[in-house]
């Protein structure tokens, strides 16, 4: 099938987003050594339209290469949400017991809700089809569509946090950190009639240690762990738990006059995860914990004629550390699983060359980037997404002192390739060959 072949339905229409943010910002010097910093930010986004997708049971799908009917489902999405955050802090330095320490002490809220409507049309195998081949729009006719879940969901969260980095000799610094959360969250599903209340009040330390080795060269280490209240319910109408998270990283840093380069190692542990439910399809599921260690490498290298190379490579080993015991799946995901559209391997190389274009400032050059294959689908550990390269072209020029245009030459080679996957059957391709041209203006 090719990647310009449509399997919706012309008809539907758009999907229509629409996204209104604002944003204001308060910076204010105390003195020699204290600064405050305050924000407010208000952002209201929505999601309406109809769509016409492939239908994911077995029992209900039938689509292969001697039978090219897709049974699909026709669905209708409604989503609403209104974001609004509020952030101050005081940050400074202060001499104590011999020591300098640098302090970063705020307070931060968010009032957040969100409405989510989903309602489909699901028929039987043959139901609502199309001739993956050979499609004719507009001569399947769905029936109607009903309420398959409608979320109305608020948040309120407020935190406190304090961090302080102590020279405690000329070249070790100390990273001492901790935040106080605590939310509340209400879940109203309608169409079960179902409701949902959850409270937390959570600790997370921070720690960090940093150590020049040489003028050029430092290590650090790290830990670090959080929390994020998960939005929307199961099939059941239950809420989740929040997604926990606790990871670990070392490393080595150069930084030079021509040359800058980072190494670092990495574990991490979350649990919580969210992933499709393949049974009922359009809702979630708990995945349980996963675990994700790796290596990452970046680097910087000044070359001869204004020419600047950076290169930043990455390996990871995700996978899950539980079953997910759940008998509806029909399929267990057992402990050691890959993580669904995770790469072993990810790369991107980049040539950049400083210039003058009629006096004007010029940033240009050309990017690689890619990913080894990976994981598509949850609970078929056989379907694997394949590896890629691309090759991109990107300019900055400016055209005057508050000016720039930007332009972004995007798949050069015009290459098929997936970026991820929900299933076997909602796989979509990357973008074929496309250009972006922009202008900012700074004020």
């Amino acid at each position: 099938v090719p990647r310009s072949r449509y399997l919706g339905e012309p008809g539907d229409g758009p999907t229509e987003i629409g996204a209104l943010g604002h944003q204001l910002s308060y910076q204010r010097q105390l003195n020699s050594q204290w600064q405050f910093t305050a924000g407010l930010s208000r952002r209201v986004s929505d999601l309406q339209g109809f769509s016409s997708d492939a239908e994911l049971a077995s029992a209900r799908q039938g689509v292969s290469v001697s039978n090219p009917q897709l049974t699909r489902q026709r669905r209708y999405r409604d989503y609403q949400s209104t974001d609004t955050t509020v952030r101050g802090e005081f940050s400074g330095e202060l001499a104590l017991a011999g020591l300098t320490h640098h302090l970063l002490v705020g307070a931060d809220a968010y009032d957040y809700s969100l409405y989510t409507y989903l309602g489909r049309y699901r028929g039987p195998r043959g139901s609502y089809a199309l001739n993956i081949f050979q499609p004719v729009y507009g001569v399947a006719v769905p029936g109607a569509v009903n309420a398959l879940y409608a979320n109305d969901e608020t948040q309120q969260a407020y935190g406190i946090y304090l961090q302080d980095v102590i020279d405690v000799t000329a070249s070790t610094n100390l990273l001492v950190g901790m935040r106080f959360d605590r939310y509340q969250q209400r879940i109203l599903e309608t169409v079960k009639g179902t409701r949902s209340n959850a409270k937390d009040t959570r600790f997370s330390p921070r720690l960090g240690l940093v150590h020049q080795l040489t003028a050029e060269l430092s290590l650090y280490a790290s830990y670090s762990s959080g929390f994020v209240p998960l939005s929307g319910t199961d099939y059941a109408g239950n809420a989740f738990e929040p997604e926990e998270s606790r990871s670990n990283e070392l490393g080595l840093r150069w930084q030079g006059d021509t040359r800058q380069a980072t190494l670092a190692v990495f574990d991490a542990t979350k649990s919580n995860i969210l992933t499709s439910d393949p049974v009922h399809v359009g809702f979630s599921a708990a995945l349980g914990k996963a675990k994700s260690r790796g290596v990452e490498i970046d680097a910087s290298q000044q070359l001869p004629w204004d020419l600047t190379v950076d290169v930043s490579y990455a390996w990871l080993d995700t996978h899950t550390l539980v079953d997910a015991v759940n008998p509806d799946w029909g399929t267990l995901v057992p402990a050691g699983s890959d993580l669904v559209n995770v790469p072993k391997h990810t790369f991107a190389v980049s040539l950049r060359q400083a210039a003058q274009l009629a006096g004007m400032p010029l940033e240009w050059g050309a990017r690689v980037r890619g990913q080894s294959q990976r994981l598509g689908d949850t609970v078929n550990p056989t379907y694997q997404l394949p590896g890629y390269a691309v090759l991109s072209v990107f300019g900055q020029l400016e055209l005057a002192k508050q000016w720039r245009l930007d332009l972004l030459l995007d798949n050069v080679t015009d290459k098929h390739y997936v970026l991820n996957s929900y299933s076997p059957l909602w796989t979509v391709p990357a973008e074929p060959m496309s250009y972006k041209v922009s202008v900012r203006y700074d004020f």
